[in-house]
Order: C-alpha cells, then structure tokens, then sequence
C-alpha cells in the first residue's frame, strides 16, 4: 500500500540562476589534472526542483576543445530544513574531446542558503564517461568533490515542507 503526501504551495514559484561550480578529481597526476571548473545556467521551481545546463572542462591541462563539456542537470531537493537542504543531481552530457563523448553525473551535496539571493553548496559525487582516458582505460568515473555559489536573480525564502519545533 503506498500512502503520499501531496502539498501544493500557495505560490508556485521559479527563478533563474547562475552558478559557479569549481571541484577537484581524483584523477591521476598534478593539479591542473584534478582541477575542474564549471558554470551553470538554470532556473529552479518552488525551492524543490532545479534544471540547468553546465558548461565546464574535465580539468586544467591544455587550452582547446579537448576537454569542455555541455551538460543537462536536474536537481532534487530531497530535505530541507531551515537554511540547509540535502541535494540531489544527476546530469548528462556531451564531451567534445576525441577519446571521451558520453558524461553522466550523479552527485550529492549541503546547499546552506547564505541569503535570499546567495546560497553556498558543498557536493561530491561520480563522473561516468564512455571512452577512454589518459592511461587507455576505458570508461572510467572519477570522483569528484567541491563547492559551488549560486546567485538568484530574485530573493528567495526557503522553507521547509513540514514545521519542525
């Protein structure tokens, strides 16, 4: 038997954001090898659910197409209370690098809303690609952990579904 709870907000909301999103791999060598840094574009509805397309590099070593990805990522809010929330993100994208094309995402993090228009995000998770990588290994899925500040355009007030004392 499967018993639901359906709330509806009195206000649905949304709003846009954009998001800087640096983390650090475990991949093999020296820094510029595990350093990878991302921006991101998306809007989020009613403080629960977030899509946004990431435009970022697997890392730092050279300067050309090798490495940039695009990516699509939803976002789950699983449990908010107060200013914190436990954060949910699976992600898809496309590598345009010669030895790697398909990337998927599945990462978790604490997303701590600074103000109504700053929140802050500490995540770690897994990459997934389809090729190969440095060493000739195929589909290989480093991991990955950072942080990442967002900047809505609107203020928000985050509140929980449910009132706790």
């Amino acid at each position: 038997m499967f018993v639901g709870l359906n709330i509806k907000s009195q206000t649905d909301t949304s709003q846009t954001y954009i998001a800087f999103e640096p983390c650090f791999t475990n991949e093999i060598g020296p820094f510029k090898t595990k350093f990878s840094p991302t921006i991101e574009v998306g809007r989020q509805f009613n403080d629960v659910f977030t899509t946004g397309i990431a435009l970022g590099k697997t890392n730092c070593v050279n300067h050309t197409m090798d490495d940039i990805y695009l990516e699509f990522r939803p976002n789950l809010n699983v449990f908010q209370v107060g200013k914190f929330t436990n954060t949910l993100t699976t992600g898809a994208g496309y590598v345009f690098g010669p030895n790697t094309s398909l990337m998927l995402e599945l990462t978790t993090g604490i997303e701590i809303m600074y103000s109504s228009e700053i929140h802050f995000n500490v995540f770690f998770g897994n990459y997934y690609y389809s090729g190969f990588n440095t060493n000739g290994t195929e589909h290989y899925s480093p991991t990955f952990f950072g942080f990442s500040i967002f900047k809505f355009f609107k203020p928000t007030k985050s509140k929980g579904l449910l009132k706790l004392k």
